[in-house]
């Protein structure tokens, strides 16, 4: 075990120190975010700092490979799986931020994404069912954590309370490939952090929000599947819990109050923290980073839950979830200054 903390603290050291180094002349790239309805950056802003998450990711893999004998990890279909569909979404994003491609096209890129890895053998379980749920899973988490990447340092901190409950799971219980790349991303991800925390120098862009939620949502199917039972499939959905509810409360939200479901505004949870609530830009990100804590300790206590103890964290999320709803009255819309291009106005 301690050799194996050791090898899991280099493997994180590179991926850092490669963000970290890289992200910087990623901003030389002038790559801009520019500011708009629904933003709350009111200047341009260097973005596709994904570049550096995923250099740094790919250089602590790349150590990984060459140590893979003392891990016990072999180069499977699997892990190469997980590379082709991480270097499909990187790329993805990064087309996009160039660019700005169709929805149509996103959507179709990210579904090739979730193909690549149920070809290579990741995926919740065997046969079309199991195969399509994947699918699901991988284009819900991919989305959610774009969704959540609306303030400094937001998604990428998200990211990486989520993965080190990961790797604290994949170390306990053994699986190398599970805490080999959660601490490959935790690593990338901190390093980019460094210049995206408040207020934030680069974002990340669609470059680094897809990669993220590609990695995030393999990890989560291999954990999940890893526990031998149907019931594991929960433990990443409350790890990931906040991008996912967010996602889902803003859906909802839209359609409650007729908005178009698809449109980009100012309803997302972290953004009712600061216009409704009077929250900082730093104080709003906090609270979510409190509250993926919550999820993340809810999501290992599962795991290693008995029947009982799961159907009570279940209970306890899902009350939490609805009283929060109500107490806080999230699924109003006029007191969320939700604003709407001319467009999409004309559009309603």
């Amino acid at each position: 075990m301690p050799g194996l903390v050791y090898l899991l603290a280099a493997f994180m050291i590179t991926a850092f120190t490669v963000s970290w180094a890289v992200t910087p002349q990623v901003i030389k790239l002038k790559i801009l975010d520019r500011p708009n309805h629904r933003k709350i950056h009111r200047s341009p802003v260097p973005k596709a700092g994904g570049i550096g998450i995923y250099l740094g990711f790919m250089a602590g893999m790349t150590a990984a490979h060459f140590l893979r004998g003392k891990l016990g990890l072999e180069t499977s279909p699997q892990v190469i799986g997980i590379l082709l569909a991480a270097g499909l979404t990187f790329s993805l994003g990064l087309v996009d931020d160039r660019r700005e491609l169709p929805a149509g096209v996103k959507l179709l890129g990210q579904v090739a994404a979730a193909l690549v890895l149920v070809g290579s053998g990741v995926a919740f379980g065997s046969g079309p069912a199991a195969w399509m749920v994947t699918v699901a899973w991988v284009v819900l988490v991919l989305n959610a954590v774009n969704l959540i990447d609306g303030l400094d340092g937001l998604a990428a901190g998200i990211a990486v309370i989520a993965a080190v409950v990961f790797l604290f799971i994949g170390a306990v219980e053994g699986q190398a490939l599970v805490a080999v790349l959660a601490v490959c991303l935790i690593g990338g991800t901190l390093g980019f952090l460094v210049y995206n925390f408040h207020p934030a120098r680069i974002f990340m862009g669609d470059t680094g929000s897809l990669f993220l939620g590609l990695v995030l949502s393999s990890l989560g199917i291999l954990v999940a599947r890893d526990s031998g039972s149907l019931e594991g499939s929960m433990v990443p959905v409350l790890v990931l819990g906040v991008p996912l509810f967010d996602t889902f409360l803003s859906i909802l939200r839209r359609y409650i109050h007729h908005r178009p479901i698809f449109a980009a505004d100012r309803s997302h949870f972290y953004n009712l923290l600061m216009d409704q609530w009077g929250f900082s830009h730093r104080a709003a990100v906090l609270v979510n980073y409190v509250l993926a804590a919550v999820f993340g300790m809810a999501g290992m206590a599962y795991y290693w839950g008995n029947g009982v103890l799961q159907a009570a964290i279940v209970v306890l999320v899902l009350a939490g979830s609805v009283y929060g709803v109500y107490r806080f009255d999230l699924l109003k819309v006029d007191g969320a200054r939700v604003v709407y291009s001319k467009e999409e106005k004309m559009s309603m």
